[in-house]
């Protein structure tokens, strides 16, 4: 408290000398000591200090330095003054800092994801998970198509969504991509839409049998376990391209 009060008195000091007035006796220039009615002993003006408030009955004119009067004080245009950004309005102090979060989204331009820290990407971009080794499978480039049931919220919005501008997060226990979702196609089951994509769907390290209803059973086996019946455009395949490795194996990657 008493260093505040110490760095009000030193402002005090360096206004007066600013403005060429006695610290002493509050004499305005070309005013001499004699010549005020009032010295600065005889003045009564509220006295504030940190921690501290003590308020005088005062008329208006006390307040004035001797030897100036009311018109000497300038007077400030309103709406000249700056206006504060609307954001520090909607925030009153004591509330908080104000956040402003990012909006999750499929399209992003390329450049903004690149740049972007990996805290800003899981912000940004929806996640999308995956078990290994499948999307380590994506990473090394020997699968460039993925396949799910449409009936998944996140398949759906993708199908919406899937373009040259479409990006997402996909998601691992041992690894982070941004993955361009450009296409998707439609067929009846897992063993159907791997008779149109082959290896690129599942590649041979992953499952060596290349009979559909051994793959139709893989799927349902690992990812679903239960049988999954036939149906018009139940399972969708989207292809997927690398375009940034965000981290591996809990290290973050630049």
């Amino acid at each position: 408290m008493t260093r505040w009060n110490g760095r009000v008195a030193a402002l005090t000091d360096s206004i007066c000398r600013a403005a060429g007035i006695d610290r002493n006796t509050w004499s305005p220039p070309g005013v001499t000591a004699a010549e005020i009615a009032s010295p600065r002993s005889q003045l009564r003006i509220p006295i504030m200090y940190v921690g501290r408030q003590t308020y005088e009955t005062v008329e208006p004119s006390s307040f004035l330095i001797p030897g100036f009067t009311p018109e000497d004080v300038p007077s400030l245009d309103a709406a000249a003054l700056p206006m504060a950004p609307p954001v520090i309005q909607a925030n009153p102090c004591g509330q908080g800092p104000s956040v402003v979060k990012i909006q999750q989204s499929f399209e992003w331009l390329l450049s903004e994801l690149m740049e972007a820290s990996l805290s800003q990407l899981r912000e940004m971009l929806h996640s999308w998970s995956f078990l290994e080794p499948a999307l380590g499978l994506i990473e090394n480039g020997s699968k460039t198509c993925d396949a799910r049931l449409l009936n998944r919220s996140l398949s759906r919005k993708l199908r919406a969504s899937a373009s040259e501008n479409c990006y997402v997060l996909a998601q691992s226990n041992r690894r982070e991509l941004v993955l361009r979702v450009p296409r998707f196609y439609l067929y009846s089951s897992f063993g159907d839409a791997y008779a149109h994509h082959r290896r690129a769907l599942v590649p041979e390290s992953w499952c060596s049998s290349n009979e559909l209803s051994d793959i139709q059973q893989f799927y349902e086996s690992n990812f679903y376990r239960c049988p999954i019946p036939a149906a018009p455009e139940s399972v969708v395949v989207f292809d997927v391209q690398v375009v940034r490795v965000t981290s591996r194996n809990g290290r973050i990657l630049r």
